[in-house]
């Protein structure tokens, strides 16, 4: 009807109509894609805001001022580029508390804000000011020693003996209810990588 109306041929508007339906679909498949982009960059938005409101990308722990477990491993990748380059060892101790068999209560419980705040003033403490201070988790604890090597076996007891003096104990004259496990390890020593 349309071909006839005009003067054309039916092939000629058949042409036309699927030229015009394929630059429709053509359209919608943009606009779906634009809105699909936006509803990630406003999902990602929201992320970002609840992983700032709950502290997943705080740089420090709040309750000792130590770098965080993503603080840390990004500090330590930084060290190890830094150790390849200028040719230098670094150490890294480790500390974990952990729990004698008859105690029986909960970290949160011991490891309260006060206990934790004494636990990074002895930290502080035992050793330099270029050394970082970590916590990677509830009773878990990291020093970087950068320019140290086996020597840092000496700061690693200081960090120790700090540690076991904040950790509280039931009456004085007991011995404490936890122990304290205590690595050090040395860049490249120990190892090439993190």
């Amino acid at each position: 009807e349309i071909a006839r109306r005009q003067g054309i041929s039916v092939n000629y508007v058949s042409y036309l109509v699927k030229r015009g339906l394929k630059h429709l679909a053509e359209m919608l498949a943009q606009a779906e894609q634009n809105e699909a982009v936006l509803r990630v960059q406003t999902m990602e938005e929201k992320l970002s805001v609840s992983a700032l409101e709950t502290g997943e990308y705080t740089a420090t722990d709040p309750a000792t001022g130590f770098l965080t477990r993503r603080q840390f491993e990004r500090r330590l990748r930084d060290e190890i580029a830094r150790a390849k380059r200028y040719p230098q060892t670094f150490g890294v101790v480790f500390l974990k508390l952990n729990q004698r068999a008859p105690t029986k209560e909960r970290w949160a419980k011991v490891l309260t804000t006060p206990v934790l705040e004494r636990i990074a003033d002895g930290m502080r403490s035992a050793v330099r000011q270029i050394d970082d201070l970590c916590r990677l988790g509830a009773n878990e604890f990291a020093v970087i020693l950068p320019n140290t090597g086996q020597d840092g076996a000496a700061v690693a007891d200081r960090v120790r003996s700090a540690l076991e003096s904040a950790v509280p104990t039931r009456r004085a004259d007991e011995p404490s209810p936890f122990g304290i496990e205590c690595r050090l390890v040395v860049f490249p020593d120990d190892g090439g990588s993190a």
